[in-house]
């Protein structure tokens, strides 16, 4: 009996393997949406009055960049009792809008909610649940 050679497959990534690497940002430029405003508003209160005067018109990148600079470092930006996809948008925030992986975000929350004082299920597989179904956030794939 002759034995016959199973062909070599090109081994692929896993689902999850891709969903890992697969980096996420926000999309600023949502039509229907005043993506500055709702940027504007995860801003600590200090910066938010420092800018009262402004108006209502906000330049999206130092409104990122006081988020990033100051914000993001107050212990209430990103508290456990928070919905979970206001924590993922404000944690794309916090990196300054460059696009960031799952495995990073839920390094970042678990981190920050480690000693939170009712635990929560932060898994990468619900974290990309809830980051595909937050249309209302403006969070995209972004692969580059």
């Amino acid at each position: 009996m002759v034995k016959t050679k199973k062909p070599r497959t090109k081994k692929t990534k896993s689902r999850s393997e891709k969903n890992i690497q697969e980096r996420y940002s926000i999309d600023l430029n949502i039509h229907d949406k005043d993506m500055a405003l709702m940027v504007s508003d995860r801003r600590c209160y200090m910066c938010c009055k420092s800018t009262e005067d402004e108006g209502s018109h906000f330049d999206i990148d130092s409104v990122l960049n006081s988020i990033t600079s100051c914000c993001c470092d107050k212990d209430d930006y990103l508290l456990s009792d928070r919905p979970i996809k206001e924590s993922l948008f404000r944690v794309i925030l916090m990196n300054g809008n460059n696009p960031i992986t799952l495995e990073e975000i839920h390094g970042i929350l678990s981190d920050k909610w480690a000693l939170a004082p009712y635990p929560r299920d932060i898994s990468i597989k619900l974290l990309k649940n809830l980051i595909d179904n937050a249309d209302e956030y403006g969070i995209i794939v972004k692969n580059n």
